[in-house]
């Protein structure tokens, strides 16, 4: 089916409480992707004329204007009041180029991790085998992540990482915790998920492990496709799921998937933290502007 063309840029409304008067003002901001536009922007309030800045994800095209709202009833799109940026001059990024790109990376890895573990909550929550196949999706995602992460990233950046970690507030607990997920032995199951997530399916989709399962299929008939609903996004691969699960799970059960899920979580939340410090002795050293730097939990909800 063919997409039609926009005239014009996608947009969503956001509605702010003006810091100075309190009230409701709701501005039409394009829906963008491309981070270079993402800035902080100056908002006049519609009601006292105040102006306040606030980082948003595009620009402007419309408001703000004053929005009604009952006593006590939140704005539906409110953006939080705790929003925080950290920022730091340029020389950051020009002191010292090799370690700037260091952290440009281990900014990406957070990313990365950070945006897999929010997919596995909502899989999580989402029953029948629509959820069972997002779920072993984002533990794909999150398992391959933090390989790379082990190994492209702390393995061979380790001394000088953990030297930026140690200035930006990391306890000798917390570079023990990631001294032991780089040493997790070859032979255990959860370095041989990650190994054989990483190097043979999330990334490259190789032939081997769907050849296996392909080969140890003794029924009559396959079920290659199940739907749970009219969308296209309830659409189940089901054999196709299968193979991976049991590519990478020694019993392919969602009690079997969950602890493992379970288990790559803690080690993303240690790498998470570890980078995060980092980052922030980095830039402690380089023109924080923004100090201090905000101590952010890794949220109330455990994956396990």
């Amino acid at each position: 089916m063919p997409v039609k063309p926009r005239s014009e840029p996608p947009t969503h409304l956001i509605t702010f409480a003006c810091p100075n008067c309190k009230k409701l003002n709701t501005v039409k901001v394009e829906r963008v992707i491309d981070f270079s536009l993402v800035a902080i922007r100056t908002i006049v309030c519609a009601g006292c004329a105040n102006s306040w800045d606030r980082v948003l994800p595009g620009p402007i095209c419309d408001g703000p204007h004053l929005k009604a709202a009952r006593p006590g009833k939140l704005p539906r799109r409110q953006v939080s009041n705790q929003q925080w940026t950290v920022s730091a001059r340029r020389e950051s990024l020009t002191r010292e180029p090799e370690m700037a790109v260091l952290m440009l990376r281990l900014g990406a890895s957070i990313n990365a991790l950070n945006s897999a573990r929010r997919m596995t909550l909502v899989a999580r929550k989402t029953p029948g085998l629509v959820g069972l196949r997002d779920l072993s999706w984002t533990f794909l995602m999150a398992a391959a992540q933090l390989k790379e992460a082990i190994d492209s990233l702390l393995r061979r950046n380790l001394t000088v990482i953990k030297d930026a970690a140690r200035a930006g507030g990391a306890s000798d607990a917390e570079i023990d915790e990631i001294d032991a997920v780089i040493d997790i032995g070859p032979d255990s199951l959860y370095s041989r998920v990650l190994k054989t997530t990483r190097n043979q399916i999330a990334y490259h989709w190789d032939e081997k492990p769907f050849e296996s399962w392909r080969q140890a299929q003794r029924g009559d008939s396959v079920v290659w496709v199940l739907c749970e609903g009219k969308r296209l996004e309830d659409i189940v691969y089901l054999a196709p799921a299968a193979a991976v699960t049991e590519a990478i799970l020694p019993n392919p059960a969602f009690e079997e998937l969950s602890r493992r899920v379970s288990e790559v979580s803690q080690g993303c939340t240690v790498v998470l933290v570890f980078f995060q410090s980092a980052i922030a002795g980095y830039l402690q050293n380089h023109g924080l502007e923004d100090s201090p730097y905000p101590d952010v939990g890794m949220g109330n909800e455990p994956l396990g």
